[in-house]
């Protein structure tokens, strides 16, 4: 059987559907119907550069909205674990669960070697037609930028035959989500959890 591929832009990925954060079924092809999804791949709620990064796409989220685009994350995470990070940071977009790590794996976005398995940081931006515009698999602590992917976004909006590419950035948490991602931090280390 092949190895999975990263999706690069010009790629169409297939449907998939996941249960996001409340229990709800969630397919790829209706978050992207009408317009252009960001999907955030973050390692986990208990990582704190997830957490800013993920804080950076809330503030950001009516400009993602401004130029015809949603958000949605996606992560390894349990519903238990994933919907009470969202409510805590107050994420106005779907977190999905990908508990069984099948869509992390089959994107090639899967780190086998932490915890038991995590999503690895990454951010596609993906078409009506599930066509992915942007891809960009990116490190713990250097990550797009919301902003800069709005820029990209308007720019390639407004005709720009071919916008900047977004580069990525440091990310660096804040003392708070830091102390916030600490303790599941140790219980993960200490207990890594089993997969199917």
């Amino acid at each position: 059987m092949a190895e999975p591929r990263t999706p690069q832009a010009g790629d169409t990925v297939p449907d998939f559907m996941l249960l996001d954060s409340v229990g709800m079924a969630q397919r790829l092809s209706s978050l992207t119907a009408k317009r252009s999804l960001v999907l955030v791949f973050y390692r986990g709620y208990w990582c704190a550069f997830c957490l800013r990064q993920l804080s950076e796409f809330r503030q950001h989220y009516q400009a993602f909205r401004d130029v015809n685009a949603d958000v949605a994350a996606i992560s390894v995470d349990q519903a238990g674990d994933a919907e009470p990070m969202r409510q805590l940071y107050q994420l106005p977009f779907v977190v999905l669960c990908d508990t069984k790590a099948e869509v992390v794996q089959a994107w090639n976005v899967f780190n086998a070697e932490e915890k038991g398995g995590i999503a690895k940081a990454a951010v596609f931006v993906i078409d009506p037609g599930l066509k992915v515009r942007f891809s960009s698999v990116d490190s713990t602590a250097s990550r797009v930028h919301p902003a800069d992917l709005i820029a990209w976004l308007q720019a390639g909006a407004s005709g720009v035959a071919a916008p900047k590419l977004p580069e990525r950035r440091a990310v660096v948490p804040t003392m708070g989500e830091l102390v916030k991602s600490a303790i599941p931090t140790v219980r993960l280390t200490l207990f890594p959890p089993k997969r199917p």
